[in-house]
């Protein structure tokens, strides 16, 4: 496996990021600093400050241990105070106080430490550049293993390696993509432990309706994760959101701009993949039932002692057995599109939900003009237009198209489709469903306008329903409809 990218910052990694001052001019590290006494040897003792450096650089002199005839090691070294100066640099008389008072500290607080520091291998490098190393190349390891087992599915031992990492002080969770691994990790947390769970019960029971259904390509929709992690994740989520805000001065900075999305993104593909599953498992339950239901007709029909005649004398007993029965099938069909309402309206609350914290995030800059967000919110309107609709209409609308209703060229855009669900709609409340739905679309619109507006490009779906849209508004203001929707 090839090596993969620490999530170290470059300061600690020794990188230097920032070039010279003056150009032209390159400073070498490893070159003493020539000693100030020997400069300014020629000036009477009673003068200070032969530099002429402002009063607050010298108290930061002071606090670091520096005369104020020392030379500023910022023209040298740029980094400085933000990074240590380089160990050769203590050849100068400020940096030998400075590295006999740390070496004084030291001794008094841990001697092993100022014995370390002390030595050097045969080579010349201090113990102190060798345990950095070392510890780089521990974590290089440890950012291995963590990415096989992720790649292999051993997600406890993932979960472990993710735990060391993050631990450790020399670790930025924001670079390398780590905070995405981690959300990874927590979704995908104890999938082993629910595939041997879901293959116990398809051995347990159910076993040859499964094998039929695999058979007949009616195979469960999968899915990524669990939902009972939903809620770890999106406390991880609000955690990284907190602790890393948007900063304006650093855009290109990972933060709460990135992280937002992400987690908007995994809740609603968790309602959809509940929804799908629910659906599958409604189906599947139905079927069942219709093959009980017929197994129980031909044994009855098998049966010598069954007789039609005996059950009905006459026509109008017959007639009646058959209303009865036909009676039986739709309140059946009833009790089963109640049931898929029920699911539909569970699922379009979650979605809502979701989609107010969105549009209340999404008041201010800059995530007004996001345009992940804005695509999200685009194709959650969408979803949640869909669940408005119940059972009924939608299998009566299938049951017209596939009875031999014509399929225009715009049949595919949502004027069109409304128009054939109202002309299958039965009451003011699948009309009101309608015209719910048709208002979640011209939000979706809305959205999608805003994403062209704010410079981003559309998919190939979403630039045809904005077209047709459009094309929608152009017919209706050349001609008046005075019938409406109703």
């Amino acid at each position: 496996m090839g090596p993969f990218a620490l999530p170290v910052p470059s300061y600690r990694l020794g990188i230097q990021t920032r070039k010279p001052k003056r150009r032209g001019e390159e400073w070498d590290v490893a070159s003493p600093s020539p000693a100030p006494d020997d400069v300014y040897s020629h000036l009477p003792s009673g003068i200070i400050n032969p530099r002429s450096h402002p009063p607050d650089l010298l108290r930061q002199f002071a606090v670091a241990g520096l005369a104020p005839e020392e030379a500023n090691p910022v023209d040298k070294f740029p980094l400085f105070p933000h990074k240590a100066l380089p160990p050769d640099h203590d050849a100068g008389g400020g940096s030998r106080r400075r590295r006999r008072n740390a070496s004084r500290g030291g001794a008094e607080s841990s001697g092993i430490d100022t014995d370390a520091d002390a030595k050097a291998d045969s080579n010349g490098i201090p113990a102190t550049l060798k345990h950095h190393s070392a510890r780089l190349r521990h974590l290089s390891t440890m950012t291995a293993i963590l990415h096989r087992c992720l790649s292999e599915g051993d997600i406890p031992r993932a979960k472990r390696a993710f735990g060391l990492l993050v631990q450790t002080r020399d670790v930025d969770i924001r670079l390398s993509h780590l905070w995405a691994v981690g959300s990874e990790i927590l979704m995908r947390d104890g999938e082993g432990e629910a595939e041997e769970q879901e293959q116990r019960d398809r051995t347990i029971g159910g076993g040859d309706r499964e094998g039929r259904a695999e058979a007949e390509g009616e195979e469960a929709p999968r899915r990524w994760g669990t939902a009972a992690n939903v809620d770890r994740v999106r406390a991880y989520f609000e955690n990284l959101i907190q602790q890393h805000p948007h900063d304006p001065h650093r855009p290109h900075m990972t933060s709460a701009l990135d992280f937002w999305p992400v987690l908007f993104g995994i809740e609603i593909y968790n309602i959809h993949a509940e929804f799908r599953g629910a659906q599958h498992r409604l189906a599947a339950a139905e079927e069942e039932d219709d093959d009980d239901e017929g197994e129980s007709g031909l044994e009855m029909e098998d049966d010598p002692r069954f007789d039609t005649y005996t059950y009905a004398e006459d026509d109008e007993e017959a007639e009646a057995q058959g209303l009865l029965r036909r009676g039986g099938d739709v309140e059946r069909r009833q009790l089963r599109q109640a049931a898929r309402d029920e699911l539909r309206l569970e699922t379009a609350t979650a979605a809502q939900q979701i989609a107010a914290r969105m549009d209340q995030l999404m008041e201010n800059a800059p995530y007004s003009k996001h345009l992940e967000l804005l695509r999200l919110r685009g194709m959650l309107a969408l979803f949640v237009g869909d669940l408005h609709l119940p059972t009924r209409l939608i299998e009566s609308a299938r049951r017209g198209t596939a009875g031999g209703g014509r399929r225009t060229k715009s049949s595919s855009s949502s004027s069109s489709s409304a128009d054939g669900l109202l002309t299958h709609a039965d009451g003011p409340e699948e009309r009101s469903a309608v015209a719910r739905r048709r208002e979640e679309q011209e939000k979706a619109k809305g959205f999608f306008v805003r994403i062209v507006e704010s410079g981003g490009a559309l998919d190939g779906w979403a630039k045809r329903f904005v077209e047709e849209e459009e094309e929608q508004g152009d017919d209706e203001a050349a001609g008046t409809d005075e019938e409406g929707f109703f």
